[in-house]
């Protein structure tokens, strides 16, 4: 079976995006803010998880 080199980058993206956003419901933030956040965590500047154009390109065009 073939599995997608930007798959655990998706993945990973998603798990994050849901806890920051439950753990910003928790503290009645709205959900644009928990997006922010994980962006900010999540991109370049951040832990770099995703750091290639490509894969941010197709993250992108996912949303």
């Amino acid at each position: 079976m073939h599995l997608d080199p930007m798959m655990p980058y998706a993945v990973g993206a998603i798990l994050a995006i849901l806890v920051l956003g439950l753990l910003l419901r928790s503290i009645k933030q709205p959900h644009v803010v928990g997006y922010l956040i994980a962006g900010i965590v999540l991109g370049p500047h951040g832990i770099a998880l995703v750091q290639d154009e490509v894969t941010l390109g197709r993250l992108g065009a996912v949303g």
